[in-house]
């Protein structure tokens, strides 16, 4: 099956970091530069789950998640921030976010983080 990660963030080296350090694990990185396009690029592709940055152009990452968890509620949605997410962290969680990363992060940590996201709603949906 088919493992497309949505990520959207208006910074392109951001993205580009992304598309880097998901292609080696088999995750396929669906880059979106703002809301708009992540909510675009989300009904034309299958995405299993999505990193969103919070402040971004045209739509931001709450009016995102809003979308996402509208159209597919169990899809692993994870918040991007240069916010401190501990100050913030009710919020995510009551936006339907199901995890955070505090920029600037590791990204061989939040690509593994992400695949466990992955790995348990795909398991997850094969066992209902």
């Amino acid at each position: 099956m088919t493992k497309n990660i949505l990520i959207a963030d208006d910074s392109k080296e951001n993205l580009k970091l992304w598309e880097i350090c998901l292609r080696p694990t088999g995750l396929i990185p669906i880059l979106a530069n703002d809301g708009d396009e992540a909510i675009e690029l989300f009904n034309s592709n299958k995405i299993v789950a999505a990193v969103l940055d919070l402040n971004m152009p045209k739509k931001n990452g709450y009016e995102v998640i809003e979308y996402i968890k509208s159209k597919a509620k169990d899809c692993p949605v994870i918040a991007s921030t240069g916010e401190d997410c501990e100050t913030i962290s009710q919020k995510l969680k009551t936006a339907g976010f199901d995890d955070y990363f505090e920029k600037p992060f590791d990204f061989k940590i939040a690509v593994a983080k992400l695949h466990s996201h992955v790995e348990s709603h795909m398991s997850a949906n094969a066992s209902a």
